[in-house]
């Protein structure tokens, strides 16, 4: 094979693998990345192989969304993003691992009667139970 053919067949590989990525980043398919990185992969190598650097490039790119939307940094800053405060656990998170929802608390929670706490109270609560942990991420200070 010549090396515009396999730059061909790279962006081949790369126009089949991105419609796949694109669908990947709809909530609850993301298990589709794990097929599509290995594509881009295969596309990365038949790019690297060719004079051209088209078909390598598309891939790259392809590979790269897939994996920083597998990265489990991106699934803990969207659930940190759900808890309201910062200072005081979440009751559904209160005692567990951040980002891990005990499915039997959310059902109770869900069947009582919630309020949210006024500023005052708030405070009354972070001066009664002291300091709290913070929630943590990956990228440290």
């Amino acid at each position: 094979m010549t090396a515009a053919m396999l730059n061909l067949i790279s962006i081949l590989v790369g126009i089949i693998a991105l419609p796949l990525m694109l669908i990947a980043l709809i909530p609850f398919l993301g298990w589709l990345n794990y097929m599509v990185i290995p594509v881009a992969v295969v596309g990365i190598a038949l790019g690297a192989l060719s004079d051209s650097n088209t078909g390598r490039n598309l891939n790259i790119v392809v590979a790269i969304v897939g994996i920083v939307r597998l990265h489990p940094c991106s699934r803990e800053a969207l659930s940190a993003s759900q808890i309201h405060s910062e200072q005081l656990p979440h009751p559904l998170h209160a005692g567990t691992t951040p980002g891990f929802i005990d499915p039997h608390r959310a059902l109770s929670m869900r069947k009582t009667k919630r309020r949210h706490p006024f500023g005052s109270e708030w405070k009354a609560l972070e001066r009664h139970r002291g300091p709290q942990s913070k929630l943590w991420s990956c990228i440290r200070d």
